[in-house]
Formats: C-alpha cells, structure tokens, sequence
C-alpha cells in the first residue's frame, strides 16, 4: 500500500512541477529545458531535412541563393531552416543576432534596393518591424523581431518564387 501511495505521490509533484513551470515561465514552454532541448533536435532535423530537399532542386537552390544574400545574416546563428508546408516554392530561415536590428534594417534595405530590389510592404508593431521586397518573380520578406514566438530567433527571411 505504501508503494502505491509513493507512486500516486511522484506524479502528483511531476504533474504539479510542470504546472508550475509553465505558469512561471510566461506560458512559453520553450524556457523550460525539457521542451527547450526537445524544440532545438527538432530544429535542427528540420534544418537537414530542408538543406537536403534544397540541395535536390535546382529550383529551390536559386530561391536559396535569393534568400541568403543578405549583407548580416553571415553574423548569425541559424536557429531553423524550412520548406512551406503549403506552398513547395516557399522558404522560412530563422536567425539570432545580438546586433542591432534597426541597423540590420536599415543595411538590408540600402542592399537590397542597391540590387533592385523594392519595397512592396512594411509593418510595424510594438515588438518587431516587417519588410516586403519583390525583385522580378521572387518576394522576400523579412522580420525583425520575435515573430516565430519562441524567443530563440529575431531575424525571419521568408523567401518565394512567385508563380504568376
């Protein structure tokens, strides 16, 4: 009887712990380790899996190259890359930059219009800031601050072929 009341007793405090650690840590479960650790494997999975998809389509492959030449995002950390999964010709790369978005901003747009590039959209926020550019039949977007939700990344491309 007293196994059973010990065993009844360690899932309580565990059910109680996560309780706890979820309404301590801001409703994010990403702050906790556990699904912190567990969010980053599957990050990084995704990340192969869209390399790998990316490097098997020459289609994909000019939409990288559309997506990654941007003057800071050699400064960051990749956080995640993946495919849309609604639209095949679509690309998401999530960064993480300590450096000031605003300049970040500020230098992507110098670029981008310097390689002509225009701007097609823009959105603005308390928390983060969004850019729209569209050059001949590709659009990339970009956000600059925490979009993704997850705190990990600041910094979103959002690059597409676009099918007219």
């Amino acid at each position: 009887m007293n196994i059973i009341f010990s065993l009844y007793e360690n899932r309580v405090q565990v059910v109680l712990s996560i309780i706890i650690a979820s309404l301590t840590s801001s409703c994010n479960p990403n702050s906790i380790p556990f699904f912190k650790e567990k969010s980053q494997r599957m990050d990084q999975e995704t990340t192969v899996k869209t390399v790998e998809t990316v490097a098997a389509s020459g289609e994909l492959k000019r939409l990288d190259v559309v997506c990654s030449d941007l003057p800071e995002i050699s400064k960051m950390k990749v956080i995640k890359k993946s495919l849309s999964q609604r639209n095949s010709n679509k690309l998401f790369y999530y960064y993480f930059t300590e450096n000031n978005l605003t300049e970040i901003k500020n230098a992507d747009i110098l670029y981008l219009y310097k390689n002509g590039w225009t701007i097609n959209d823009s959105y603005e926020d308390s928390e983060a800031y969004k850019l729209e550019f569209r050059k001949d039949k590709y659009k990339i977007k970009i956000d600059y601050g925490n979009y993704d939700g997850s705190g990990e990344s600041n910094y979103v491309t959002n690059c597409e072929e676009l099918r007219e």
